[in-house]
């Protein structure tokens, strides 16, 4: 019989102590990559299934292609931080407040509930081993309508936000908005060619992202 003490075990491999608790939330809102903080759900994400076999059942393999379990994991993974790991502060750690471990563990139990609707909605299987994205990522017949709509109502294009591979994000062109009669027209951007270098509107960051930059 094994006479080692189960909790003083080491981890496999090299000990990765707060690797995922040092990342702020993914940046859904920006266009460029975040390759550090989608590491550090996965890091996360992975401890999470083997504690929980509900959610190691229930998350399929894929999940890194789908932007919104992503976000689910992603923001349970921020919670933990609050709920598990000290905050520095000029008077030393400040602990996690007693009962928000509990509901960590409540609001993983309901993230895993999301999850599933998600995939009964969507078609996925969690128990396939493998699953297709080949193609790239297409947009909602109403996101067209939207944009549309605003348009038509004299707003600037709203932007296409791709997680995965999109074609039509890479090729997206922002339409300013009007300019005032008193606007520089030597400065003012030509209709339908606000964006075509490539960047984010405030140049900051490539259009396109996927799965495999992050």
């Amino acid at each position: 019989m094994n006479q080692h003490n189960l909790w003083s075990l080491p981890a496999s491999g090299q000990y990765f102590e707060h690797d995922f608790g040092d990342e702020p939330p993914y940046d859904f809102h920006r266009r460029d990559k975040n390759e550090h903080t989608a590491q550090a759900t996965a890091l996360f994400t992975e401890m999470l299934c083997q504690i929980d076999p509900v959610m190691d059942a229930q998350l399929p393999v894929c999940y890194l292609y789908h932007a919104y379990l992503f976000a689910l994991l992603d923001a349970l993974r921020y919670q933990y931080m609050g709920a598990y790991i000290p905050v520095p502060t000029e008077k030393g750690l400040q602990l996690p407040m007693p009962t928000a471990s509990t509901q960590f563990w409540k609001d993983e139990h309901n993230a895993v509930t999301l999850i599933k609707e998600f995939c009964e909605r969507q078609g996925i299987d969690p128990n396939a081993p493998t699953c297709q994205h080949e193609q790239p990522a297409t947009y909602s017949a109403k996101t067209e309508q939207r944009r549309d709509i605003y348009r038509k109502l004299g707003f600037r294009d709203a932007p296409y936000y791709p997680y995965a591979t999109s074609t039509m994000a890479q090729a997206d062109t922002f339409q300013p908005l009007p300019q005032s009669p008193v606007a520089d027209s030597a400065t003012a951007p030509e209709e339908g060619h606000a964006q075509q270098n490539g960047t984010t509107p405030d140049a900051t960051g490539a259009v396109i992202s996927t799965y495999e930059d992050m």
